[in-house]
């Protein structure tokens, strides 16, 4: 949003006014809300699936595939290590955790390699 006018409409955001939000992760999010060119929605099964028929190896996801595993950043474990894609079940439930009590609003990423 150009000039003063997207100044003022960015300023009564509700999510950047009730979750407080300052300096460089307001900057990053009035850039994602409103000046991203594209955006697309996928289910986490909708990407297993594309690893699957690309022949990729599913790695890990963050957060995990499955409801209520956690992801720390703990050192001694690797981005790329192995973990499990969880049922349909876990990965559904994981995405409503998500969308509901996440402030990322359903952000995923999911990790893979060339078999």
């Amino acid at each position: 949003l150009p000039g003063a006018l997207g100044e003022r409409l960015v300023a009564r955001d509700p999510h950047l006014r009730e979750h407080g939000v300052q300096n460089r992760k307001r900057q990053a999010w009035v850039i994602d809300q409103y000046r991203n060119p594209h955006e697309s929605l996928h289910t986490m099964d909708e990407v297993l699936r594309w690893f699957d028929e690309e022949g990729l190896e599913f790695r890990r996801a963050l957060p995990g595939t499955v409801f209520q595993s956690d992801f720390s950043l703990d050192y001694r474990r690797s981005l790329f290590e192995p973990e499990s894609r969880g049922s349909r079940l876990d990965r559904w439930l994981r995405q409503v955790q998500q969308m509901w009590g996440d402030t990322e609003g359903g952000l995923f990423v999911m990790i893979g390699r060339k078999r």
